[in-house]
């Protein structure tokens, strides 16, 4: 027979849950809005910045 005794939860492990989701869904916002496109002479930039891909905005995003 098994208790159905249930983990008491703790409001700010809850939270900071919920800030690294916000935080992880933000960073992957700006990673998809500084993607590469190809220019007419094949080379690749940032369609936000029009930089040399990878900008320094994904760079700093990838650590």
């Amino acid at each position: 027979m098994r208790s159905s005794v249930q983990p008491a939860t703790d409001p700010a492990f809850d939270e900071a849950l919920a800030r690294i989701r916000e935080l992880s869904t933000r960073l992957h916002a700006v990673v998809d809005l500084h993607d590469a496109r190809r220019t007419l002479l094949g080379t690749r930039v940032c369609r936000c910045c029009s930089r040399r891909f990878p900008c320094p905005t994904v760079q700093h995003a990838a650590g």
